[in-house]
């Protein structure tokens, strides 16, 4: 669910940011303030959850201010990958994100990765490549600085799906999750205030905006964690492939995109792999 709304949120954003004068900076700085306190509302007045347990120690506050940093980390260095390369390579690097995750439990020593795993995740990262380049090294446009920004975005994202585990299991994954996106919209709109977006306001970019708070950023984020107490974070990483899926799909009956054989091919090869994982793989729930 949560790739999907991810994936069906990169199709507002595209009409937002090519036809409304939307920036990158406004949908982080406006849509993070608006969906943490979304979250909280609901986390404090219906669920009736102690919103405000995060400030009550320092191991609290301390991992808040991690999960809300790695979540600036991880959009500004995807937004800046796309910036100095372009989509294509950003998605490619964004989906080695559950790579950086095994390595990350290995060296922790807290996973025993099989042979299986590895391979799965290899043959998805390859159904992604094919799929966002439609077969041909030509619609990438790799450079240093992008591989960078790229690969640095995949590492905050499995910082945020692995380093917030311990937080959202004392205080709750609607709570953890809301604060962190609130402060990520407060640490960010200094540098592009909301209040001062110069955007074109009509009824289809209403609707997208809409749709990108609520679903693209609230339900979204609040699956993707979610989802990492029931299965086990390297395939709650894989999970990010259904984005690039969604958005193609989307894109074939809102644009009219039409798509070849080998990115057909790239879509059997992310989701066979991903009901493989989810078949092979066990995991105690917490």
């Amino acid at each position: 669910m949560s790739g999907i709304c991810w994936g069906a949120m990169g199709v507002c954003a595209q009409y937002l940011l090519h036809s409304c004068q939307f920036t990158t900076l406004d949908l982080i700085s406006s849509r993070m303030v608006a969906a943490g306190l979304l979250v909280l509302i609901v986390e404090g007045v219906l669920v009736k959850n102690e919103i405000f347990s995060v400030f009550k120690n320092f191991e609290n506050i301390r991992d808040t201010l991690i999960y809300t940093l790695s979540i600036i980390g991880v959009q500004y260095s995807f937004f800046s990958c796309i910036t100095v390369s372009n989509a294509a390579t950003g998605a490619i690097l964004a989906t080695t994100c559950p790579l950086w995750i095994m390595a990350i439990l290995v060296f922790k020593g807290e996973k025993k990765v099989s042979g299986l795993e590895v391979l799965l995740a290899f043959v998805m990262l390859l159904g992604v490549f094919l799929l966002v380049t439609k077969g041909s090294l030509d619609n990438l446009k790799l450079s240093l600085s992008g591989l960078f920004w790229g690969l640095l975005s995949a590492m905050f994202s499995a910082v945020y799906t692995l380093q917030p585990q311990k937080l959202m299991s004392r205080v709750g994954v609607g709570t953890a999750t809301g604060w962190a996106m609130l402060l990520t919209g407060i640490l960010v709109t200094p540098i592009q205030p909301f209040w001062r977006m110069d955007v074109i306001w009509n009824s289809l970019s209403v609707f997208d905006y809409s749709f990108i708070v609520l679903f693209g950023t609230v339900i979204s984020f609040w699956c993707y964690m979610a989802s990492s107490k029931l299965i086990p974070p390297e395939i709650t990483g894989l999970m990010e492939t259904v984005e690039p899926v969604t958005s193609v799909l989307l894109s074939i009956f809102i644009f009219h995109l039409v798509i070849n054989d080998v990115q057909l091919t790239g879509i059997f090869m992310i989701f066979a792999s991903l009901i493989m994982l989810s078949i092979k793989t066990e995991h105690k729930v917490k």
